[in-house]
């Protein structure tokens, strides 16, 4: 494991605030921490995995300034006020700074939103996703599925 306990709760906690669980599974339920840890560990670099360290240390100290406790121990309130602020500070630095790496929760988020919509929770339960849309007929006769084509005479 790439994250301790404490990181990889509040991985977890964010990542269930923004894909909840509703009438489908949210995050959580489909792997997304996992994921997370597996993208982090595995396929980032050494600066973007230390940019997404101290993001996600981050999160937890402004939260612990806030409401005295970590972020994944925080009542929902916090939690989504905390939130509201990364993403609102995220989406300032973006139109301000025009070479700026990509702030913490528009990262995160996007980390999120790829682990869930590629997985198979996110596809088929979500995305309702089917490997051959429609049906397949492979011998039709032409004229029953195209038109006259003018060969210029």
């Amino acid at each position: 494991m790439f994250f301790t306990s404490q990181q990889r709760e509040t991985i977890e906690a964010l990542s269930e605030l923004i894909i909840p669980t509703t009438d489908t599974p949210g995050a959580i339920m489909a792997g997304v921490p996992e994921f997370i840890e597996l993208i982090v560990a595995e396929w980032y670099d050494t600066e973007d995995r230390e940019r997404f360290m101290l993001g996600l240390t981050e999160v937890d100290e402004r939260t612990q300034a806030l409401a005295g406790v970590v972020f994944s121990q925080s009542e929902s309130d916090t939690q989504t006020e905390i939130l509201s602020a990364l993403e609102t500070e995220g989406r300032a630095k973006i139109m301000s700074e025009e070479d700026a790496p990509t702030p913490f929760f528009q990262q995160f988020r996007g980390l999120v939103l790829s682990g869930y919509y590629s997985s198979e929770i996110g596809l088929r339960q979500e995305l309702l996703y089917q490997p051959i849309p429609g049906r397949f007929d492979g011998c039709v006769d032409v004229s029953e599925v195209t038109r006259p084509v003018s060969d210029g005479n």
